[in-house]
């Protein structure tokens, strides 16, 4: 699968206690960190800007300010119809955020890292399976998370640059 514009791709295979790497992706987006950042965050919101998220809400006790704000936060999200229920692992604010999730009993870990740079900010996003599925299933795996990931930097690129270019924005 090519990669969307404005986006690159590449396949790894490393290792990290029990998770291996299927993929990883980015794409640089025109708006500052700070913005992209609190989009991303805000869990509840998730299925308003990427169309291919049909539910996506904080768990009980996780409410409070409705965004991932430390290791341990639950939320419970949608993709099409298969629902995914994940938990946060790893913050580091306006740095990089990382959460577990169970799809149809198996699981993943995604990792999202975010640094500034002159030309906007790029995003970079890893998606690592259980080992044994990875290398079980690891072609086909690949091209599904390509699908998934490609969509879901695209979406917070185009909701992003949205709110920095509001002139720009076809919806209107």
């Amino acid at each position: 699968m090519k990669p969307a514009i404005g986006t690159t791709m590449r396949y790894e295979r490393s290792n990290t206690a029990n998770f291996e790497t299927c993929l990883i992706t980015s794409t640089t987006i025109d708006a500052p960190l700070n913005l992209i950042w609190s989009i991303h965050a805000d869990i509840d919101a998730w299925r308003r800007w990427n169309p291919h998220v049909s539910t996506s809400e904080m768990c009980q006790g996780h409410q409070e300010k409705r965004k991932w704000t430390r290791v341990g936060t639950e939320f419970y999200w949608k993709k099409w119809i298969i629902p995914i229920p994940s938990v946060v692992t790893e913050v580091e604010p306006l740095s990089r955020i990382a959460w577990v999730n169970s799809i149809l009993g198996f699981k993943f870990k995604f990792i999202s890292k975010y640094v500034e740079s002159y030309d906007g900010t790029q995003v970079h996003v890893e998606a690592l399976a259980e080992s044994f599925l990875s290398r079980l299933f690891h072609f086909p795996l690949q091209v599904v998370l390509s699908v998934i990931m490609q969509t879901w930097l695209m979406a917070l690129k185009a909701e992003s640059e949205r709110h920095t270019h509001p002139m720009l924005d076809v919806r209107n």
